[in-house]
């Protein structure tokens, strides 16, 4: 008997609910919790007064180091309790950052995937059901940019290669997100492959194939 791979992923879930080793939906996204535990999270010591500035629209995003070290504790959160907020807060900025902010937005988006994979994933998944791209293009043209940038194939202090990123996307995602997350790795290498090409068409080296 073969089971086709919508069965396949509805078995799964329905062995992970019963074990108790999955739960949609039990990492709420900030929005939709209430009052109380926001405010119980906001009191957390470790959320510096920039983040609660700007989350309280008192802030403008001009002071280029509270910027900047605010995102890099952003990319390298690892407290799930702060995560909705913080991953709230960074959505915020990539909405209205631009300029210099605009330029190290692709590193957090992947090491904030690389982090909390199944937690976007998740959430993005959602907005698509409604029609909603925008925090799936967030991550995408970002990590894109990121990507053609720096190289696809260089890494850095906290930042993978993309093969290494995709190496560790595939074993941190759950089957319930995996077809996401192979549409996301394969629209961000082929947009960061356009705009290398489109560089080398002007200076005339052999292009890179893109990928299937």
């Amino acid at each position: 008997m073969h089971l086709t791979l919508e069965k396949m992923k509805c078995a799964v879930l329905t062995i992970l609910f019963a074990s108790g080793l999955y739960c949609f939906g039990q990492q709420k996204n900030w929005e939709q919790l209430t009052q109380s535990d926001k405010t119980l999270i906001m009191q957390n010591p470790s959320i510096p007064h920039f983040a609660l500035d700007f989350y309280n629209n008192k802030y403008d995003l001009s002071q280029d180091s509270l910027v900047l070290d605010f995102l890099n504790k952003v990319a390298l959160n690892k407290n799930e309790n702060i995560l909705p907020f913080y991953y709230f807060l960074f959505i915020k900025m990539c909405n209205v950052g631009d300029g210099y902010i605009g330029e190290v937005l692709g590193g957090c988006c992947i090491n904030i995937l690389s982090n909390h994979p199944n937690y976007v994933f998740d959430r993005i998944n959602m907005q698509l059901k409604k029609g909603d791209e925008k925090e799936y293009s967030i991550f995408k043209s970002h990590m894109a940019f990121e990507y053609y940038a720096s190289g696809l194939e260089d890494s850095y202090p906290n930042r993978p290669s993309f093969n290494e990123f995709e190496t560790l996307l595939k074993k941190k995602t759950n089957i319930i997100n995996k077809d996401l997350m192979l549409k996301l790795l394969s629209d961000v290498k082929r947009g960061a492959i356009d705009m290398i090409n489109d560089d080398k068409k002007r200076d005339g080296p052999e292009l890179i194939q893109k990928p299937k």
